[in-house]
């Protein structure tokens, strides 16, 4: 398992914005190797399973943000396009074996269901 390499580099601070749309999420049907979540404001929560074959993303968008989910030769880049007044928080599942790196400006990030 490569989740011992999670980096997070963030500010406690969470955003506390109004009304939010309801989420999308965003589905992969491929593994990626590594996932980089790069985003200005909002939370991150990181989840894995054995059981996980892809990847999916969840996003809640308030203000004018626009989320950008790409996945390219094995990597899975998360950012929000975010210039102010604005948050994205993110809700990521993906393989056990997946690297991660988070890097926010303000929010919290969680990790769960690690082995």
């Amino acid at each position: 398992m490569r989740f011992s390499r999670i980096v997070a580099i963030l500010s406690v601070v969470v955003a506390a914005c109004g009304g939010g749309d309801d989420g999308d999420v965003t589905e992969f049907p491929e593994s990626p190797d590594r996932i980089v979540v790069e985003i200005t404001s909002g939370d991150v929560a990181i989840s894995t399973s054995g059981n996980v074959e892809g990847a999916s993303v969840g996003a809640t968008v308030e203000g004018d943000a626009s989320p950008e989910i790409t996945l390219a030769d094995g990597q899975l880049t998360v950012t929000d396009n975010c210039s102010a007044d604005c948050s994205v928080d993110y809700s990521v599942l993906v393989a056990e074996d997946a690297d991660v790196v988070v890097i926010t400006g303000e929010g919290n990030v969680t990790v769960s269901n690690i082995s």
